[in-house]
């Protein structure tokens, strides 16, 4: 009989030499995946990031989403490791950086660990990553976007298929952002209008973009994004010579997140107004409900042909920070589509209430045009004669570098071919600062919150919201979510959904009322009485942590806000 012990020393002996060899774990990216996302590289600068695997995932980048992020951004300071001289490292005071990219790669992930830059990768906050790497005025934000699609859809993206973490379906990178991308910088660099890729003839400007791109660059003149081009235009030459602008520069040291911003929509000047005179108020109905006594007397008629016109072309705008992810080949559990959680329980507020009464009147239908002029539509709720609260991303498109839309037509109470009482168009707006002095996508988040002035008093006939505070305790409060959603006909029609708050916080609340593009700014008012508000809604699910990538979310009106609104609305 063998003794135990020798018994044990044979298992562990036999285990080793008789069965087979572990297996590697296969890398996370390789020496091919780097030649195709980085043609022109130095083969050098390629074996120092594989050989480096042990260092990367010293410092946590052990993941397709940290790995992607890393990379975007060692890309775009290198300009897809060619030189160091461009990559911002202080090489005059250490020239060993320059002779030696393994002590550059050192460099560069020991700034990685140290500003904490995963937790923004992990939220896929490419803003914030971009700052945390570049500073407030983000340079090379667009070039660092490219560079980011390109790692993911041709390396990483596939990798789930080889044991690595599954959340491919909540990184929304399209193929058509490759393009969307290089737009921003042919625009950035001087050599595309943004307005002329709304035309019929968009791809013809693209073209002749690209061509006068080439020529100025010496390049072989194609009018496509060919790797030569492409390997230009991500060049840091093209945004290193940037700095943020005297205007950026001032609008940076007055905002802040509780300031409020007034945009003239005439002109697209913007002024920035401190908020440190408004007095929050402590009661929890600050604004009643206003307008007729009783139902008005509203003629009905056909939209005009221009509005129909507009209607027509109208898709909606998304806040960038709450991205449309591909959801049709992967969508995430219990999501039916964008912003329908489970069944989709919407319907007609036709059949709930008289689209010639409060709430119906009160609920506007917001047509604009972005910055390409693209015709674009948002939902806003009337709180005043002539004003409209509605979300922050309906009005401007975030941050010192994002700019305001344009050309708005506001329609109360639009009702599928029926207009019932006029439109109007819009002098101004306000913002919250946050929402310009915001340098990751949470911060966007925090601040969506926005008022339009109207050029006519149409609330005195539509009537207006109530407006009260929502405290954190009130999570349960069973809601109503109505809106303008794109995604059903006819496409001038409301259509609502209940539900309760499922989350309170500071700056954000969350329930799970179905919604669609078209939504955002749609009224949340109490399902109990119909006529008092208690936010306005913002976006969909998304990212990847709770309570986010499970509900839909809303700017919820804080005893705070509710003083800064009611001198939106006096100013």
């Amino acid at each position: 009989m063998i003794p135990p012990f020798r018994q044990l020393l044979f298992t562990l002996l036999t285990s080793v030499y008789l069965s087979e060899p572990a297996k590697a774990e296969p890398p996370l990216i390789t020496a091919e995946d780097l030649r195709k996302i980085a043609p022109f590289a130095k083969e050098s600068y390629i074996h120092d990031i594989i050989d480096s695997r042990e260092n990367l995932e010293a410092h946590g980048i052990n993941t397709r989403l940290r790995m992607a992020h890393f990379l975007a951004q060692v890309m775009t300071e290198t300009g897809g490791l060619k030189s160091l001289e461009q990559s911002g490292l202080d090489i005059a005071a250490d020239p060993d950086l320059a002779r030696d990219s393994d002590v550059a790669l050192a460099a560069a992930l020991a700034f990685w660990s140290r500003n904490a830059i995963n937790k923004a990768a992990d939220s896929h906050d490419r803003l914030k990553v971009r700052v945390l790497v570049n500073g407030p005025a983000a340079n090379g934000f667009a070039q660092s976007k490219a560079w980011f699609n390109k790692i993911w859809n041709e390396a990483l993206r596939d990798r789930e298929l080889l044991g690595f973490e599954a959340n491919g379906d909540l990184v929304p990178t399209l193929g058509s952002q490759d393009v969307a991308s290089f737009d921003e910088i042919l625009e950035e660099t001087g050599f595309l209008d943004p307005a002329s890729l709304a035309l019929e003839n968009a791809g013809n400007a693209r073209r002749e973009s690209i061509l006068a791109f080439q020529r100025e660059n010496g390049l072989r003149e194609t009018g496509e994004l060919d790797l030569a081009t492409e390997d230009a235009l991500l060049d840091p030459l093209q945004w290193r010579h940037r700095q943020a602008g005297p205007d950026d520069t001032a609008l940076l040291n007055l905002l802040h997140r509780d300031a409020t911003v007034r945009i003239d929509l005439k002109t697209g000047a913007v002024i920035v107004r401190s908020a440190s005179g408004f007095e929050a108020s402590s009661g929890r109905v600050t604004a009643t409900a206003g307008g007729p006594s009783t139902a008005p007397s509203a003629t009905s008629t056909e939209p005009s042909e221009q509005l129909a016109a507009l209607l027509a072309m109208a898709t909606p705008i998304y806040p960038e920070y709450a991205p449309v992810g591909d959801f049709n080949e992967n969508p995430p559990s219990g999501v039916v589509q964008y912003g329908v959680i489970g069944d989709d329980d919407r319907f007609a507020a036709t059949l709930e209430f008289d689209p010639l009464s409060h709430p119906f009147s009160s609920t506007v239908y917001i047509l604009f045009k972005n910055k390409y002029g693209e015709e674009k539509s948002c939902t806003g709720a009337m709180v005043a004669p002539k004003a409209v609260l509605t979300a922050a991303h309906c009005i401007h498109s975030g941050t010192v570098k994002g700019a305001p839309y344009s050309d708005f037509v506001v329609v109360p109470g639009w009702v599928g071919g029926s207009i019932n009482f006029g439109d109007c168009k819009a002098l101004s707006a306000q913002v919250m600062g946050g929402w310009l002095a915001a340098t990751s996508h949470t911060e966007l988040h925090e601040s969506d919150l926005g008022l339009i002035k109207l050029d006519c008093e149409i609330g005195k006939e539509t009537g207006w919201f109530a407006m009260r505070a929502l405290g954190e305790e009130e999570v349960g409060l069973e809601i109503t979510v109505q809106g303008y959603a794109s995604d059903r006909d006819p496409r001038a029609m409301q259509w609502l959904s209940k539900d309760w708050i499922r989350e309170m916080q500071a700056r954000k609340g969350f329930h799970r009322a179905d919604t669609y593009g078209g939504t955002s700014g749609a009224p949340i008012y109490v399902s109990a009485d119909n006529k008092t508000l208690v936010g306005i809604h913002t976006n969909t699910y998304f990212g990847l942590e709770e309570p986010w990538k499970s509900n839909n979310g809303f700017s919820p009106l804080t005893p705070e806000r509710l003083a800064i609104i009611s001198d939106w609305i006096d100013k």
